[in-house]
């Protein structure tokens, strides 16, 4: 695609980002949402072992950080579950989701919601992104086309004294900088933790950290798409 026409099709989707439709069916059942989300948010049938997975961790007054939060299905399902004592924190650093996002947040009136325009790594300043790709598979790149601000859980955490019992974390080939950035959160609040890995090697480079910091972790088969696996703090009930 020549970068005219990227360009164009992005310009058309920031237009037409603003236009809900009601939720079809699912736990989110009559939620409204951006057309431009996609037909299987729409329907309300997106990844159901990952929706699944979050029903059974997620509980009332949860504290989660949503780290790729894209344009906010499973912020909003999260938002629902922990209720008005619990708070979602929702990191999504492109442009275009980060537009889907808040109005999927506003019109839905997720007021436990915080939205953060910023990628997740192991260190903070400015890097470079790739929005090139599908809206769910942008990602940190050298050869990003977009600047954006990143951080580390670990500083977000200590600035904003957030205390997370859940992290969920899909941001497309850097969930092994996430975990080194979170590491002192993890450590000190043992939070349950669902991984999307991207690749065989990421995965097991995740699953080294992680179980050197006591978690164990059961996979939930996930049928397409990434593997998803839940980490728990061993010592957890």
């Amino acid at each position: 695609m020549s970068n005219f026409l990227r360009r164009f099709k992005h310009k058309l989707k920031m237009s037409f980002s603003s236009i809900t439709s009601k939720i079809k069916s699912g736990p989110l059942k009559g939620y409204n949402i951006s057309l431009l989300s996609g037909s299987g948010f729409v329907r309300g049938n997106y990844e159901l072992e990952k929706t699944d997975a979050i029903l059974n961790a997620v509980k009332p007054n949860d504290i989660v950080l949503d780290v790729g939060a894209h344009i906010g299905y499973f912020s909003m399902l999260m938002s629902k579950i922990v209720g008005v004592n619990g708070r979602i924190y929702s990191f999504e650093p492109r442009p275009l989701n980060y537009k889907m996002l808040t109005k999927n947040i506003e019109v839905n009136n997720c007021s436990n919601v915080t939205i953060i325009k910023s990628a997740i790594g192991n260190f903070t300043g400015e890097v470079n992104f790739d929005a090139t790709t599908g809206t769910g598979t942008g990602h940190v790149s050298n050869d990003g086309n977009i600047s954006v601000a990143i951080t580390t859980i670990d500083k977000f955490c200590s600035s904003e004294d957030v205390k997370p019992s859940f992290i969920k974390i899909d941001i497309e080939g850097g969930e092994v900088e996430a975990l080194h950035g979170a590491k002192q959160t993890i450590l000190k609040y043992k939070p349950t933790i669902l991984l999307a890995t991207h690749g065989d090697d990421l995965d097991k480079q995740c699953e080294i950290f992680l179980t050197e910091k006591g978690y164990l972790g059961e996979d939930i088969n996930q049928l397409k798409g990434d593997k998803e696996t839940v980490w728990k703090y061993a010592g957890q009930k």
